[in-house]
């Protein structure tokens, strides 16, 4: 009983350790939850999901936006309209403090 706990520790060392075995049991372990399928679907196709991080304290007071563009075929015009449309959305639902980092991917 005690090795067998012992065992199942190290497993679960192992697992936490490697990002991506964690990511494989997390979503074999909720496998069954309708509410986490659909968040993680949600991730590459909902434009409302904004992604938090921090940076660093490279620049105090200050805060900065990190907008991905992922349309390598848009013009200048449309870039610049995305950009605004994600700082207008950051600025909305980022909170707006100046220790946190907004980031928002813009399709």
């Amino acid at each position: 009983m005690k090795l067998t706990r012992v065992i199942r520790n190290k497993i679960k060392v192992k697992i936490k350790n490697n990002k991506y075995m964690f990511y494989i049991w997390t979503c074999v372990h909720n496998i069954c939850n309708p509410k986490f399928i659909k968040k993680v679907i949600a991730i590459g196709y909902d434009p409302n999901v904004l992604f938090m991080h921090h940076n660093g304290s490279l620049y105090p007071g200050k805060l900065l936006y990190y907008i991905e563009c992922e349309d390598e075929k848009s013009g200048f015009c449309a870039i610049y309209r995305n950009t605004l449309g994600a700082i207008n959305f950051a600025e909305q639902f980022g909170g707006g403090t100046s220790r946190s980092m907004g980031a928002y991917g813009v399709s």
